[in-house]
């Protein structure tokens, strides 16, 4: 795996970083402040427009450090509303960002890797491994990008797009101390949701960190037999492991779990499934996110609604905390990874 080669990236530096830095520099910390909220307040694109830097700041700046340049190659918007941008960086990596409305306000998925080692059998994001991690900077990007394309301020950001969050550990956290702080762009500590496929050991470290942070894990079968056989990761970290990961989290940081689960026919939609994931929930104290399965290339075939319907409504009579995802964007390739496939596998063109 390759990493950015973004040394001395600004835009990845939290503010304390950007104060430090301009002590190293032997420049008074505000001057970390400034920089910090002409990067994220006034979304500058270049150096030089960091006006009220002294000059000769903005020149050491300039030769030492760089604002990393990202670009949208590729937009498609959904009936529904729903838009799907494809983001390259300068060394040609290229991730999706899915920009959704709600009655609450807008809703972005970013990206946090290029590619994505977890190998899930039915997501499209696995399809060709892992290429890098992104830099906080890079899932910044995203959001800025999005927010320029589509004219309207971000209110919700999900970690749920190419990429398992979990594996890039540090980049995220740094991620949501920029997009959170109000000297920048200020988003709400509540409005950030990562979404993991389980990793275990690092829920817990998430957990130690107290940022408030709404978790989401990708259940999608309630025995480890099953879970084994879509979700390699499953080989690794055992139900009873991510269970308990769970449950530390609820208690560390008082944010409930929501667990998603995609009603796959003839798989994991029995009686014993609806059992099986009732308990699972009350152990966590967990809302349950029922979710239709967006076909892939030689993937799972489609959910049937009314069999996710029919589920749910078990579910429910049960007493369990449970939703049914309303399907966005399924006609503009809204499933994490489909577009980028499509684009590499066209040999970066737009077919």
């Amino acid at each position: 795996m390759v990493e950015s080669n973004c040394k001395n990236d600004l835009l990845s530096m939290t503010k304390e970083k950007l104060k430090e830095v301009m002590e190293e520099m032997e420049c008074l910390p505000y001057r970390g402040e400034q920089i910090f909220s002409f990067l994220h307040k006034n979304r500058v694109k270049d150096i030089d427009e960091m006006s009220s830097l002294p000059l000769d700041l903005r020149e050491r700046l300039s030769s030492e450090f760089e604002i990393p340049k990202a670009v949208v190659i590729d937009a498609l918007h959904s009936e529904d509303g729903s838009s799907k941008y494809l983001t390259a960086f300068s060394d040609g990596q290229a991730v999706e960002t899915v920009v959704m409305d709600y009655r609450f306000g807008t809703s972005i998925c970013i990206s946090t890797q290029a590619g994505c080692r977890m190998g899930c059998s039915f997501c499209a994001s696995s399809k060709g491994g892992l290429n890098r991690n992104l830099t906080a900077g890079e899932m910044v990007s995203q959001i800025y990008l999005a927010s320029d394309m589509c004219g309207k301020m971000i209110s919700n950001v999900v970690l749920m797009g190419t990429g398992e969050p979990l594996d890039n550990f540090c980049n995220v956290l740094s991620f949501y101390d920029i997009i959170t702080d109000k000297s920048g762009y200020g988003l709400s500590n509540r409005g950030v949701t990562i979404s993991t496929c389980g990793l275990a050991d690092k829920i817990r470290a998430l957990a130690d960190e107290k940022k408030g942070i709404t978790l989401s894990v990708s259940l999608h079968a309630v025995t480890d037999e099953k879970r084994r056989t879509i979700m390699p990761i499953a080989k690794k970290y055992t139900l009873e492991e991510l269970v308990d990961s769970c449950i530390y989290y609820y208690k560390t940081t008082s944010r409930r779990v929501t667990l998603e689960y995609a009603v796959m026919p003839g798989f994991n939609d029995a009686l014993e499934d609806v059992a099986g994931l009732l308990s699972i929930s009350k152990r966590i104290s967990a809302h349950i996110n029922l979710i239709p399965v967006n076909s892939i290339e030689k993937g799972m075939s489609n959910t049937d609604r009314k069999n996710a319907e029919r589920f749910r409504d078990e579910l429910n009579l049960r007493g369990a905390n449970v939703t049914l995802r309303r399907t966005l964007g399924a006609d503009i390739m809204a499933s994490c990874g489909q577009l980028r496939n499509t684009v590499i596998a066209s040999g970066g063109k737009k077919e």
